[in-house]
């Protein structure tokens, strides 16, 4: 498989797969009781709506509404936002009716018995209060995001074809070329941002 753009190309089988195997690791996340926030804290991912967009495409979240007067209480807002979800996706992606899960989280008492308070305090732990403090996630988010050992990557200039070829070490069917090395490099980084986050769900599965 090759893909291109005017000055670079992408080639090999691998690249697709590699693509292919993230998408399978989040869907098994997914499907195995992790939520969309939760996998996207997980992978170091500061958004978690492309978590949302790969398992609505997967068929595992549905359409669900796309404009509503619904956008949760205030206290989540900022929290929603960070994230780029909106109330309404956010209610989608656990399944929640959006007029009733803004009504139970507007309620004073969010320790309630509720499956959208449980959830929200799941999702969204530094909003809430945990011992009289607030839980730095910042602080969890950067630990997740350095775990495992980075994978490395390499940009030569290939005199026969005059053009850069990126690759990653251990990919072998991988090879990116371009004119442009801050390109490659670019993409290189996407690719091994994606083999981490294989490896981090993975080792989940494993648990």
């Amino acid at each position: 498989m090759t893909r291109w753009d005017k000055e670079n190309r992408m080639e090999g089988t691998a690249l697709r797969r590699i693509e292919l195997e993230y998408e399978k690791s989040v869907c098994h996340a997914f499907s195995s009781g992790m939520n969309v926030v939760e996998i996207a804290r997980r992978i170091g991912s500061v958004k978690a709506l492309p978590i949302y967009r790969t398992l609505q495409r997967r068929g595992l979240i549905g359409t669900g509404l796309k404009r509503s007067k619904y956008s949760g209480p205030a206290y989540l807002q900022s929290a929603l936002k960070r994230i780029r979800l909106s109330f309404i996706q956010w209610c989608n992606a656990w399944g929640f009716e959006p007029k009733t899960a803004e009504e139970e989280l507007n309620a004073l008492d969010t320790q309630l018995p509720s499956m959208v308070c449980a959830a929200a305090r799941r999702d969204f732990p530094f909003v809430f209060k945990k011992r009289g403090a607030p839980i730095d996630i910042d602080e969890w988010e950067r630990e997740i995001a350095t775990l495992e050992a980075k994978h490395s990557y390499s940009i030569d200039w290939e005199e026969r074809l005059q053009r850069y070829v990126g690759s990653i070490k251990g990919t072998d069917a991988l090879m990116i070329t371009g004119r442009h090395p801050s390109v490659i490099s670019m993409e290189l980084v996407r690719v091994s941002w994606l083999l981490k986050a294989i490896e981090l769900l993975g080792d989940i599965e494993k648990r």
